[in-house]
C-alpha cells in the first residue's frame, strides 16, 4: 500500500516550474487566427511540430527563418531574432509507462496547458505504413501542437503532434534526439 501511495505522488507531483515554462514556450501565430506551441532548445532555435510551419506563422509579429521541415516524423525547426531566457535540455528515450507531461498553449492566449500522463509506447505506427510516433495516454488540446513533452526532469523527450480525445501522439525520441544534436545544445 505503502508503495502504491509512493507511485501515485511521484506521478502527481510537477516536472518542471511554471516560472520556467515561460523561459522557454513560445505561443507563434499562424496567419490570421490559428496558432502552435513551440519551444527553445538554442538561443533564438526553436523546435515545433511540422504541420505548424505550412503556414506564414510569425513570433511576436516576426517571420520566422525555417531550418526543416520533416513532414515524415512532423519535426519542425526554425530561428527567430525572439530569444528567450532559457532552453529545454534533451532528455533520454523514454520507455512504456513512463510518467511525461506534454506543455503547450491551448485555447486561452498566453496561459500554458500542462497535462500528465504516461508513455504508452516508445515507437508505434497507428496505421500501417505510417511514420511511428510515441505514443502519450492523454489528449493534447488544440494550440499545443508544436510543444514539449518532456520527463519527469522536465528534459525534452518528443514534440506534440497531434492526437484525438484519448491519446497523443508526438514526434519518436530518435528524430527529437537527431535534430536537437543538429540544431540545439546541451547546456544553456
Amino acid at each position: 500500500m505503502k508503495r502504491l501511495l509512493l507511485v501515485l505522488l511521484l506521478a502527481l507531483s510537477p516536472t518542471i516550474h511554471a516560472a520556467a515554462i515561460g523561459d522557454v514556450l513560445v505561443r507563434i501565430q499562424l496567419g490570421e487566427t490559428g496558432y502552435c506551441s513551440a519551444f527553445q532548445v538554442k538561443p533564438g532555435v526553436y523546435f515545433t511540430a511540422a504541420h505548424c510551419l505550412h503556414e506564414a506563422a510569425t513570433l511576436g509579429g516576426r517571420p520566422l527563418t525555417v531550418l526543416l521541415v520533416d513532414d515524415v516524423s512532423d519535426l519542425g525547426v526554425f530561428r527567430s531574432t525572439v530569444k528567450m531566457p532559457k532552453i529545454i535540455e534533451l532528455g533520454k528515450m523514454p520507455k512504456p509507462l513512463d510518467a511525461v507531461n506534454m506543455i503547450g498553449y491551448s485555447t486561452i492566449p498566453n496561459a500554458p496547458f500542462f497535462f500528465g500522463g504516461f508513455v504508452l509506447a516508445s515507437e508505434v505506427s497507428p496505421v500501417e505504413g505510417v511514420q511511428p510516433v510515441l505514443l502519450i495516454n492523454h489528449s493534447a488540446a488544440p494550440g499545443m501542437s508544436g510543444g514539449p513533452i518532456v520527463d519527469r526532469t522536465g528534459k525534452l523527450i518528443s514534440v506534440i503532434s497531434g492526437g484525438n480525445d484519448f491519446v497523443c501522439g508526438g514526434v519518436p525520441y530518435f528524430h527529437v534526439a537527431a535534430a536537437y544534436r543538429r540544431y540545439g545544445q546541451e547546456k544553456p
